[in-house]
């Protein structure tokens, strides 16, 4: 089994413009520097603005794979596809977290039945070769097309969720699906679930599953004995990825890259040599003001 690690800060609420260029090109090429090669570009002010640190993100990095979240119901699956489809191809991924709300402001059947039909939507703009319509429940196009140049690769799709509908909805569409905290036999019935409904579609076992580690203060240090053990229990129970949250400052990012990530590969006998490094979720406001 490959493994691959993610390390997130989360999202910040605070920003409410888009950073100078300069800002986020200096930033990114920190991350890459320090030997990151997957970042999540983050930012509250929207999805476009999102893509717009997605593009300022490949054009200043060389082989940076990029995590782009979004959210069902703030874009056009058209303008999306377009602006996607403009980005350098094979290094961006599309993560939709639809499955993660449950604030009660929205029937949460309704917000997945929209993300499944806003995932439908954009699997049929990136694949046709000629204009299409759409008629939807929420979201309707007349003689579209989205210009591909010569890329013709999807970008992954990552889910999250735990509710049976975000379940199913990760077996049918999800690359990688983000499992919830959780214990270890709820976490087996999940996997099950979501393996389950991705060979009732015809996707055999295509899913893989990602799990968060909190770091506390000393996790670091104390790395043999406060994260191995819980990284093996994710890997024997199917888990390839791992999210890393809690960092206090970049001195701490860069220590764990550099030295903490290495051993924990050859400790948890990774099989193959991954097709990427670990990846990185930034939440890019709160980043530059560290870099400031």
């Amino acid at each position: 089994m490959t493994l691959y690690f993610l390390l997130s800060q989360g999202l910040s609420e605070n920003s409410t413009f888009l950073p100078a260029p300069s800002l986020i090109r200096n930033a990114f090429d920190r991350i890459e520097a320090a030997g990151f090669d997957e970042i999540v570009v983050s930012d509250p002010t929207g999805n476009i603005a999102a893509l717009d640190l997605a593009d300022i993100a490949l054009d200043a990095t060389h082989s940076i794979h990029v995590v782009l979240p979004q959210t069902a119901s703030k874009a056009s699956p058209l303008t999306v596809a377009q602006r996607m489809a403009d980005l350098p191809c094979g290094r961006l991924s599309l993560y939709l977290r639809e499955g993660e709300t449950g604030d009660g402001a929205e029937r949460h059947e309704d917000v997945i039945a929209r993300a499944s039909e806003y995932l439908m939507l954009l699997a049929k703009l990136w694949n046709a070769e000629a204009p299409i319509s759409f008629e939807g429940r929420f979201f309707q196009i007349k003689n579209a097309f989205v210009e591909k140049g010569d890329c013709r690769l999807k970008p992954h799709i990552h889910l999250s969720g735990r509710s049976g509908l975000a379940l199913a909805l990760a077996g049918r569409h999800a690359d990688t699906f983000h499992l919830p905290d959780v214990s270890a036999d709820e976490t087996r019935r999940m996997i099950a679930l979501v393996n389950g409904e991705a060979r009732a579609n015809h996707r055999g076992e295509a899913v893989a599953f990602a799990s968060t580690i909190v770091l506390g203060a000393t996790d670091i240090r104390l790395w043999r004995s406060n994260i191995l053990p819980r990284l093996v229990l994710a890997r024997d129970l199917g888990i390839s990825r791992f999210v890393f949250e809690g960092f206090s400052d970049e001195a701490a990012i860069t220590e764990f890259g550099e030295k903490v990530l290495p051993a924990l590969r050859r400790s948890l006998g990774d099989s193959d040599e991954p097709a990427t490094r670990p990846w990185t979720d930034w939440a890019l406001p709160a980043l530059l003001d560290r870099l400031q």
